[in-house]
């Protein structure tokens, strides 16, 4: 593996909150613009409600790429879960792994599978 790849990997969780942040502004635009649409609907001109609505649409297009993009990036402890148990199915020195190392992958494996319950459950 690559000095780059290895790079990416850890700045994983850090683009998956730039990611996150970037949903709830887009969220809060579109909010934001619903209720300035909804004041001045009335009163505006033809051509401001249509402007309005335009960026309604825009931002909620952009706002569902970005939650879409959001969704499919893993964390580091996710791309370290494929990358390791990838590595130990496809070895065949994997069976001489001494029992307490087994353990030890075990109960990890164990915390992983518990934090993404919390998580799930939030």
């Amino acid at each position: 593996m690559s000095t780059t790849s290895l790079y990416f990997i850890v700045l994983l969780d850090g683009i998956k909150n730039l990611f996150q942040g970037l949903v709830i502004i887009c969220i809060l635009l579109t909010i934001a613009l619903l209720i300035i649409l909804a004041c001045i609907y009335e009163d505006a001109k033809i051509k401001t409600k249509l402007l309005f609505r335009k960026y309604i649409i825009i931002s909620t297009i952009t706002c569902l790429i970005i939650s879409t993009i959001y969704v499919f990036i893993p964390t580091t402890k996710q791309v370290a879960f494929i990358y390791m148990a990838e590595k130990i199915s496809n070895n065949e020195d994997a069976k001489q792994i001494p029992q307490n190392s087994i353990k030890f992958l075990n109960l990890k494996l164990q915390e992983y599978i518990k934090d993404q319950e919390i998580k799930i459950n939030k």
